[in-house]
């Protein structure tokens, strides 16, 4: 039963890209309620947990007394070595800029961009934009959760090289207004060619921080 359970929650962790997943989540309602499917790799861990103390209990009948007690540590410290994740980075909290406040008093229509434009396998580095975005609470091109919509590929492909044409029409295209550039973590050349683009008109600085309102010509 623990490997039938673990070897199904496997193949429901793939969400859609498992062919069946998409009729249970059709026939069966619950399922809809599932944010990530890969959090059914969580029913695999404890599936393969309850297969490991079958796998114990059995090293413990065949070597019995001081064998198995010194077979049972080493699985122990095994175990933990495996799941071992360290040393754990920290990214010290320093405040939120007083730039992103300013959005907080423009217009119900305010739609924020904020630079670099992190790509899919990286998105999670917008984090520090999405705490920023708590200061004014306006739809937020950089926002993500636990799943990712066609228009991030999309848009992550269009404003990768930003400051560009094609960034600019893409901007115009999803009704961005206001755009935020961090220039410790842009390249100088790219900072450097801002000016060039007439629609992007600087409105406050803050250190490296820069706020820009972006102007559909």
């Amino acid at each position: 039963m623990a490997l039938a359970i673990a070897l199904t929650a496997f193949a429901l962790s793939f969400g859609p890209a498992f062919p069946p997943y998409r009729w249970l989540h059709a026939v069966f309602p619950p399922l809809a309620g599932i944010r990530g499917a890969v959090r059914f790799g969580q029913i695999v861990l404890a599936a393969v947990a309850i297969l490991a103390g079958f796998g114990l209990a059995a090293l413990l009948r065949r070597f019995p007394g001081r064998a198995s007690a010194a077979a049972a540590i080493v699985l122990i410290v095994v175990v933990n070595a495996e799941a071992f994740r360290a040393p754990l980075g920290y990214t010290p909290y320093t405040g939120i800029s007083r730039l992103y406040d300013l959005l907080a008093r423009t217009g119900n229509d305010t739609v924020v961009v904020c630079f670099p434009f992190y790509p899919s396998a990286s998105f999670h580095l917008n984090t520090p934009f999405m705490l920023a975005s708590t200061r004014f609470w306006k739809p937020l091109v950089n926002g993500y959760s636990g799943f990712k919509p066609a228009s991030l590929h999309i848009n992550a492909e269009a404003l990768r090289d930003f400051p560009d044409a094609r960034s600019m029409a893409r901007l115009r295209e999803i009704g961005v207004t206001h755009v935020v550039v961090d220039s410790r973590l842009m390249p100088q050349a790219s900072t450097e060619r801002i000016p060039e683009f007439p629609e992007l008109q600087i409105l406050f600085v803050d250190g490296y921080l820069r706020l820009y309102a972006f102007r559909k010509y």
